[in-house]
């Protein structure tokens, strides 16, 4: 609800925009994650496929009870590689609209001190 007691043009306390600027950005642990995510996004489908692989190769030489275990073993890393997709999409959600970090202080060269050349009647002219 707008504040009433002072000129709409001062203060932007209730523009979403602004609020969204002076946000925080995401901590690095928000990071971290994103990178474990990414990397677990990209291994569990060759762990998959070997397992899966393996357990065709069982079935087809009679190990019934090891090819149930791979394809239960299958089941429990495709259920978590969907999570790690979903995690990846999250992470990567919040660290895309997070803003940016307040650029570092920008340091100042020391002022050169000019020489006193003189004026124009101290150099003999």
């Amino acid at each position: 609800m707008p504040r009433h007691d002072r000129h709409p043009d001062e203060g932007f306390d209730d523009d979403p925009l602004t609020r969204w600027r002076s946000a925080p950005s995401p901590p690095d642990w928000c990071r971290g994650l994103l990178v474990a995510a990414l990397v677990v996004l990209l291994l569990l489908p060759v762990v998959l496929s070997v397992i899966v692989g393996l357990g065709g190769l069982l079935r087809a030489l009679d190990d019934r009870p090891a090819a149930r275990v791979c394809d239960w073993t299958a089941l429990v890393i495709g259920a978590a590689w969907l999570t790690s997709l979903v995690a990846t999409t999250v992470l990567t959600a919040v660290t895309a609209l997070a803003p940016p970090p307040p650029p570092p202080p920008r340091r100042r060269r020391p002022r050169r001190r000019r020489r006193d050349r003189g004026s124009v009647e101290s150099r003999g002219a």
